[in-house]
């Protein structure tokens, strides 16, 4: 096969590259198959390249749409998500395979992840009721465990707080980087001047839309 492969997710961010390109080629080799034949392959794809994947990435860029995982499990949520811009701060130093393991090593016997549970929790409830202030909220709370964790590099937190300075809230979207500077995609809302702040820090204002067809055929 000859395969061309055009992106415009940033490679290497935290957005689900590896997912999109790895359904992409399924489903080029597998036209008639149902989403659900793909989703098997695509995960053992994944784990070779990130050692275990929640699947997360990949159920999300099959099927489009807005969705919440609990224990393994996945709900569709019928809403369009509260504003947002996504920044690019940079390409992480770390992939996401080293993230995930150095946070396993330090944290996987950690109480902390009952709370990232319950910062999701609100996080799909500001969007079922459209509360902005309790999407904030979330945002921020979910930065601090981040932060906890040690996957956010200290100029991204710099941006961060220039954010929530303006009124905003913004966290990183991916495994972020337990090295170096760049922290991939952060996303941020809340401020009507985040060009401005984007500007200012060197980063790279990012478009973004809402799909709900996910991988198919063009």
């Amino acid at each position: 096969m000859r395969i061309s492969i055009r992106l415009d997710i940033p490679h290497g961010s935290g957005m689900g590259s590896s997912a999109a390109v790895i359904l992409a080629l399924l489903r080029a080799a597998m036209p008639s198959a149902a989403r659900s034949e793909l989703m098997a392959p695509a995960l053992r794809a994944e784990n070779l390249q990130h050692g275990r994947s929640s699947g997360i990435d990949l159920h999300t860029c099959l099927n489009g749409g807005l969705h919440y995982f609990q224990g393994g499990g996945e709900h569709t949520l019928d809403v369009f998500p509260m504003p947002f811009d996504l920044v690019h701060t940079g390409m992480p130093a770390s992939s996401t395979g080293e993230c995930v393991a150095r946070v396993r090593d330090h944290h996987a016997q950690s109480e902390i992840w009952a709370d990232f549970g319950e910062v999701t929790r609100a996080t799909a409830e500001a969007h079922r009721n459209t509360d902005a202030a309790l999407w904030r909220q979330a945002i921020r709370a979910n930065h601090r465990l981040l932060q906890s964790i040690g996957v956010v590099p200290a100029p991204v937190a710099a941006f961060i707080r220039e954010v929530e300075d303006a009124g905003g809230a913004a966290k990183i979207c991916g495994a972020g980087s337990v090295e170096g500077d760049c922290g991939g995609i952060v996303l941020a809302t809340g401020v009507a001047d985040i060009a401005g702040i984007v500007a200012r820090r060197g980063y790279e204002h990012v478009p973004v839309g809402m799909d709900r067809d996910g991988t198919r055929l063009h």
